[in-house]
């Protein structure tokens, strides 16, 4: 990182992750000795990155937040979605909804999760968004217990709850832990939009910026993606350290596979209209207090 104080100073928040690491190394390490900026990096998990960001006296503490796209809804007059660096599921993959085997064997019996005590890890992150909206399309409820991502195994283990919402790099261990997926709401997102990719996470900068700092930051951010995809080995070796669940290299490369992809380095026009789609189908079911449209302008 640049310390030149010929430099704007850009202070940027991203989730504990691999793959977000992974996205802002060539950023974090220099290796853009001609950028006009001189980054200075926090990190938090995603739904602390949400609440904090929707704290109006937090701009002066971040530039660049890392929030879930559910978030964004609350946050829309502040910020601007960022058009490289967003996190989306996929048909093969996504948050996952997992429990014990008995939990297992109930689901498939009765095709709803009506009823279930579910941990999860944040009210505003997109997974819980798009877990109430399978619940209103089963026509059933379940009860939510909000926790931290990372308790969410415990609190399956300890039997507090029936099931947990899994998102982040948990995704890749619930089955050396004994559970079994009910759900993977990245397939279930993309039979129920037609084959689109579901909205998870997203990059976000300050709407008070003028437009030509934001327009220089977001082509950075694209090109430091960019870099760390030709420069993979070199960038996971770095990205790995930032793992929360103990990712071996070959895992933590699975989880950066899963979502460091076309969509990161720019949203296509699909995901787009998969984002509306998801912040269109919850106003129709009462699920986002705001009565705003939302307003999909990303730079």
């Amino acid at each position: 990182m640049t310390q030149s104080t010929n430099k704007r100073k850009i202070k940027i928040a991203h989730s504990p992750d691999s793959d977000d690491a992974f996205m802002f190394y060539a950023m974090s390490s220099g290796k853009f000795p001609d950028s006009a900026f001189d980054y200075h990096f926090g990190s938090a998990e995603i739904e602390a990155l949400n609440q904090m960001a929707m704290q109006k006296h937090t701009d002066s503490l971040y530039d660049v937040f890392a929030i879930s796209f559910h978030a964004y809804a609350y946050l829309q007059d502040r910020f601007q979605i960022l058009r490289s660096g967003a996190s989306m599921g996929s048909a093969t993959h996504g948050p996952r909804l997992v429990g014990y085997d008995n939990v297992y064997k109930e689901y498939i019996t009765n095709k709803n999760i009506e009823s279930m005590r579910i941990a999860i890890p944040g009210k505003l992150t997109s997974a819980y968004l798009v877990l109430q909206i399978i619940a209103k399309e089963m026509q059933c409820e379940f009860t939510p217990q909000f926790c931290s991502f990372n308790d969410v195994f415990t609190l399956l283990e300890e039997g507090e709850v029936n099931a947990a919402l899994l998102i982040h790099e948990s995704q890749l261990k619930f089955q050396e832990k004994g559970f079994k997926q009910l759900i993977n709401l990245g397939s279930w997102w993309a039979e129920f939009s037609g084959g689109l990719n579901m909205p998870l996470g997203t990059n976000v900068i300050r709407r008070d910026f003028d437009l030509t700092l934001r327009e220089a930051l977001a082509a950075e951010l694209k090109a430091s993606i960019e870099f760390g995809i030709k420069n993979f080995t070199e960038t996971l070796t770095y990205a790995k350290q930032f793992s929360q669940n103990g990712l071996d290299k070959e895992r933590a490369k699975e989880y950066i596979d899963m979502y460091v992809n076309d969509s990161t380095l720019s949203l296509s026009e699909d995901d787009i209209a998969s984002i509306k789609l998801l912040f269109d189908t919850a106003k129709k079911h009462s699920l986002i207090s705001t009565t705003e449209d939302v307003n999909l302008d990303p730079l």
